[in-house]
C-alpha cells in the first residue's frame, strides 16, 4: 500500500469524522443497550451464568463479562456471554 497525502479542509474533515462516527453508534451493539438495563451483583450473575466464583473472575479479570464501577454486571453482558445477545 502506497502512502498518500490527502489535503482537506476543517469542514469536509468535520463532515468524515460525523459520518463515521454516526456509523460507528449505529453499529456498535453495545451502544444499543437499553438504558434501563438490569445490574447484577456477581453472585447473582454468576448463578443465573451457572458458574462458580473462580470461574466468573475469571471472565472478569480477562474482559470476556464486564462490570461497572459499582462492580456489578448487565444483563446485557450476561446475554452475550450467554449467547442470546
Amino acid at each position: 500500500m502506497k502512502n498518500q497525502l490527502i489535503v482537506i479542509n476543517p469542514d469536509q474533515l468535520a463532515a468524515i469524522v460525523e459520518t463515521a462516527v454516526l456509523k460507528a453508534i449505529q453499529n456498535s451493539p453495545a451502544l444499543k443497550q437499553p438504558g434501563s438495563t438490569k445490574l447484577y451483583s456477581i453472585y447473582q450473575a454468576r448463578k443465573i451464568m451457572r458458574i462458580g466464583d473462580k470461574k466468573i473472575k475469571q471472565l472478569i479479570a480477562s474482559g470476556i463479562v464486564k462490570t461497572n464501577a459499582s462492580n456489578k454486571i448487565s444483563e446485557y453482558e450476561l446475554n452475550k456471554y450467554l449467547g442470546n445477545e
